[in-house]
């Protein structure tokens, strides 16, 4: 119970400012007790009594606080001592010479000086305000050992909630990652079927020798083929031969449907060895074509890849189908087609639509580094 009163006492003595409240108020009681006890007593010689014992109890807590933590203690037990002539000295200069001459007698008249008396007095004074200062320093340590213990708990418990917080987003990831493999595999899932369903399929063109059947399930099973090699490999990039085999095949299906080579022009110029681009990139562009587009003998899609000097241009033109539903420049294909370039070749390339009149234009150029290939990097 105690403690806790002296802890609180000094709590609140933590500010500067609430000493020197706590001494006004100090003081103003000990002359006025002192006043009612003694009323021939000099007020003002008093007051400056008592702010000489307040110097002398700060400087005491100085040298508590030191004696505690240090530990060669003969040093500071001297300083005591030193302390205790010095407070002995002044009291007599001031209690002598210095209160007398401003008119504030101490002594009456006749009575001689008593140095045992004296000696005793500052003796007990000096031992009463070490009091003072070594409970002061005890429980301005306890409060700080306190202090220091809340705030090692706070800092815990901060600690607890964080690793409370990182194993709750460990777990979600991982749950996470779960359904992504789940459907990751359900994924692979759906392109076997369809493989060994091309295959069944082929395998029935054969025996019934139709020569069309035959042809589409090839490509077919070409396109699934490497659409599910695509998505197996972690590589962000694919050889632009392996691209255009893809690529091939689908204008192979096109030509195909329409029983006609020219409703797809076609054209490649350059050396394209060594270069390499984002999986799907022609064909997510032709096949934005073949959606909103007409595709015939007389207007037909037309496609042409040129590589030349480390600069890879891509074209695509289609006439827009007379619907409403008309093709717009920010479908979400080449939304897509732009993010990737961007995350791959930053800086490095650009995409430009033209669809005001009648046909659909789409220009890309990819500009390589000369000095670095990206064929070691490539899938296929």
């Amino acid at each position: 119970m105690l403690l806790n009163f002296y802890t609180q006492f000094l709590l609140f003595l933590s500010e500067k400012r609430r000493h020197i409240y706590f001494w006004a108020f100090y003081v103003s009681s000990a002359l006025f007790i002192n006043q009612w006890m003694f009323p021939k007593s000099k007020p003002f010689a008093n007051f400056i009594l008592n702010l000489l014992l307040i110097f002398v109890f700060y400087k005491l807590v100085s040298i508590f606080k030191k004696l505690i933590q240090h530990r060669h203690k003969g040093k500071y037990i001297l300083r005591l001592l030193v302390n205790l002539v010095l407070w002995t000295l002044a009291s007599y200069t001031l209690l002598e010479f210095i209160l007398p001459l401003m008119g504030f007698p101490i002594r009456k008249e006749g009575h001689a000086f008593v140095l045992v008396q004296f000696l005793q007095y500052c003796l007990l004074g000096f031992i009463r305000y070490s009091e003072y200062a070594v409970t002061y320093v005890y429980f301005e340590r306890k409060v700080q050992i306190e202090q220091e213990n809340n705030k090692l708990l706070q800092e815990q418990l901060l600690q607890q909630r964080i690793m409370i917080a990182l194993e709750q987003a460990k777990m979600k990831a991982m749950e996470e990652s779960n359904r992504f493999m789940l459907r990751m595999y359900a994924a692979q899932i759906h392109p076997h079927f369809l493989h060994n369903g091309f295959s069944l399929m082929h395998a029935s063109a054969l025996q019934h020798q139709d020569e069309l059947l035959e042809k589409t399930v090839v490509y077919l099973s070409s396109i699934m083929d490497y659409a599910l090699q695509c998505s197996q490999s972690d590589v962000p990039v694919v050889l632009i031969r392996r691209e255009l085999n893809y690529l091939e095949n689908m204008v192979a299906l096109i030509r195909l449907k329409h029983s006609s080579e020219k409703c797809v022009l076609f054209t490649l110029e350059g050396t394209i060895r060594g270069r390499a681009i984002p999986p799907f990139l022609f064909i997510t562009i032709v096949e934005n074509a073949l959606k909103h587009g007409e595709v015939s003998i007389k207007d037909p899609v037309k496609i042409n890849l040129n590589v030349s000097n480390d600069i890879l241009y891509f074209s695509c033109s289609n006439k827009k189908k007379q619907v409403v539903h008309h093709v717009t420049s920010g479908g979400t294909g080449l939304l897509n087609v732009e993010k990737r370039l961007s995350i791959l070749f930053p800086e490095s390339y650009s995409l430009s639509t033209d669809n005001t009149g009648d046909y659909f234009h789409l220009n890309l150029m990819i500009k390589y580094d000369k000095h670095r290939s990206t064929e070691v990097y490539a899938f296929g």
